[in-house]
């Protein structure tokens, strides 16, 4: 139970997560031919993960407390796994909404025990870690992303291909968890009482911290969501790029992003969460004033490179620093954050296309330094978190 063993499996947890999800995604688009959706179908289709995410808050505390983080998320990734090739395999409408729905509710539980157990294994540590689990995170979605594609590409059959990853996954996230246990009697974070029981009404401040630190998630994640699914649009309809350039928007915004956690925590045990939150707020400030202000194929891939090393860090700290919020349960922080964080995924697609259609998609794109705004302005919440 050495601290660099708990590092290196909860490290390669986050590594799993990471892959299932962006296995699926190369698939997605036989899934729609297959089953004859329309564009409106697909995506209620898709939204049912969100959906399931967001009813995962009833139960997710309770399971964290009842049972811990780390059995938590491996029996929550064993049962995530088999949704994931539940995919693949559906017949029909009804199995593939519900493997969907279980999947987001399942990914929901699973995100926000490793992240409390990450911080565990951060205090366990004594230094700053969780920039680096995100981006291991981040990794594992790449890699899969590209072993997806890579199937798809051979023609392995989606219900083979799913399955097939889905238990190797499974496999390296058992023995992950093994590696990843600390000593039963380490202490939890700042005062916090696994077994204390939530009050109906949380204190004021308490409360006001809790709300602006899953807003700081959501105002993270917006770029990666932004990079995800219109910075290619972007590039092709306002700035003229080539497909072949174009396709690179997203490729600069989560590669800069991937190099910001690596360093991430490195520059936060030097300068502190609050002082590179406020540097990355301002970098995002200046990606999106050259996305949408100068709008050329080379200043919006340089704006992006901005946005996404700026962003890196945001969504770990505020896990991180929710995490440790005097006077909650275990566990509780970390799931309203990310709670909030994947309602604002849900409604961050249908704010910029009704922006974009009422305006145009360049005024839409500037969401980006909206969010950089207000990370400035919540870098602050970030005090009450320390590693010590």
């Amino acid at each position: 139970m050495s601290p660099v063993k708990a590092r290196i499996g909860i490290s390669l947890f986050f590594f799993t997560n990471g892959a299932i999800f962006t296995n699926i995604v190369p698939r997605l688009p036989e899934i729609k031919r297959d089953f004859l959706l329309g564009d409106s179908a697909y995506g209620f289709m898709i939204a049912l993960i969100s959906v399931g995410s967001l009813l995962a808050v009833s139960v997710t505390v309770q399971l964290l407390k009842r049972f811990g983080a780390i059995n938590t998320g491996l029996c929550g990734t064993f049962l995530l796994c088999a949704s994931a090739a539940l995919i693949g395999w559906a017949s029909n409408l009804i199995v593939l909404a519900l493997a969907f729905a279980s999947f987001g509710f399942l990914d929901a539980i699973v995100d926000s025990a490793q992240n409390v157990h990450g911080v565990r294994v951060e205090d366990y540590n004594d230094r700053s870690i969780m920039n680096s689990l995100h981006a291991l995170w981040s990794l594992g979605a790449a890699l899969g992303s590209l072993m997806g594609s890579a199937c798809a590409g051979l023609g392995i059959g989606r219900g083979v291909h799913l399955s097939v990853v889905a238990l190797a996954l499974a496999i390296v996230a058992f023995f992950a968890c093994k590696m990843a246990k600390i000593p039963e009697g380490f202490s939890v974070s700042s005062n916090q009482n696994p077994e204390q029981k939530l009050k109906f009404r949380l204190p004021r401040p308490v409360l006001v911290t809790l709300l602006a630190l899953g807003v700081l998630a959501i105002a993270g994640v917006v770029i990666e969501d932004l990079g995800s699914g219109w910075s290619i649009l972007y590039l092709i309809r306002e700035v003229s790029a080539p497909i072949g350039i174009a396709g690179l928007g997203y490729t600069a915004i989560i590669g800069a992003q991937f190099v910001g956690r690596i360093l991430g925590d490195l520059l936060i045990d030097k300068y502190g969460r609050r002082r590179i939150l406020l540097v990355g707020g301002l970098a995002i400030c200046v990606g999106g004033v050259l996305v949408v202000g100068l709008p050329t194929t080379w200043t919006v891939m340089l704006g992006y490179l901005f946005a996404g090393y700026g962003c890196a860090t945001v969504v770990p700290t505020a896990y991180a620093s929710a995490g440790r919020i005097p006077g909650l349960p275990e566990g509780f922080g970390i799931t309203v954050a990310s709670w909030m964080l994947r309602i604002g995924l849900l409604l961050n697609p249908p704010i910029v296309g009704l922006i974009s259609q009422a305006t145009s998609l360049r005024a839409a794109m500037s969401l980006m330094l909206v969010s950089g705004l207000v990370i400035v302005a919540l870098a602050g919440k970030t005090r009450i978190q320390s590693v010590r």
